[in-house]
């Protein structure tokens, strides 16, 4: 009995157009190699079995899933009120992930001059370069963060000025 003998075809897939595409793609084939093997394993496993043991297993598959069926059919098609679950809506507020930072920020004038100072006092000199430079590889963002505070300790709003 074959009941899982699948036939070795040759699938060609159309060409892939995007990226999106190439990735279901892959995902797909992975799901595909998966399904083979598990196929496979419950071929090989089946074929064990005598041939009575596996018609039973038919027959007991077949009325297992055909009963689910017919039920399912019948309780659709029954007069009266049918037993449904009724789910109850309600409202979910999300959380944001991260907690909110003191807008604006605690920082006190002076000590934003302090830190845009030195950033400026680093440009003077060459190792000052090199490290003032290495400093902003690692932190990219760092002079637009300072630039930010300055106007909002300065009472200017942050995006009107380019």
């Amino acid at each position: 009995m074959l009941l899982f003998k699948h036939k070795p075809t040759k699938e060609q897939d159309p060409p892939v157009r995007n990226s999106v595409h190439q990735a279901a793609q892959a995902i797909a084939s992975v799901i595909r190699c998966w399904q083979k093997k598990v196929a496979l394993l419950l071929n090989s496993r089946f074929k064990v079995l005598s041939q009575r043991t596996q018609r039973g297993c038919l027959v007991l598959f077949c009325l297992l899933f055909g009963s689910c069926s017919l039920c399912l059919l019948l309780q659709a098609l029954w007069p009266g009120t049918p037993e449904v679950v009724q789910a109850t809506l309600f409202n979910y507020k999300a959380e944001p992930v991260r907690k909110k930072a003191n807008f604006p920020p605690d920082l006190h004038p002076k000590e934003l001059q302090r830190i845009s100072g030195r950033l400026k006092a680093l440009s003077r000199t060459a190792a000052g370069r090199h490290l003032r430079d290495s400093l902003l590889q690692a932190r990219p963002s760092l002079v637009d963060s300072i630039h930010y505070l300055e106007q909002l300790h300065n009472n200017i709003k942050p995006n009107s000025l380019k």
